[in-house]
């Protein structure tokens, strides 16, 4: 597999697993719905994750250990 596969599938992964954390904690709104965007709903996990109904950095990274590159950029994104 070439890194620019792995990267993308991991950026897959990354976006599915945080989506999962979003849909467990009910929070609205979708991807599609009002014309919302994935980066859109993704960009609200923070917000979420303030609340303590969504794991925050420190615990995926713990859980999630193969993703801590991709953890760590998503992150930095979303708060710059």
């Amino acid at each position: 597999m070439d890194a620019g596969r792995d990267s993308s599938e991991k950026c897959h992964l990354l976006h599915e697993l945080l989506l999962a954390y979003l849909q467990a904690a009910g929070a609205p709104p979708w991807p599609g719905a009002d014309g919302l965007t994935l980066q859109e709903v993704l960009a609200s996990y923070p917000q979420w994750s303030a609340t303590g109904l969504v794991p925050d950095l420190p615990s995926l990274l713990q859980r999630h250990p193969e993703l801590d590159e991709d953890l760590r950029r998503f992150f930095a994104l979303i708060y710059d």
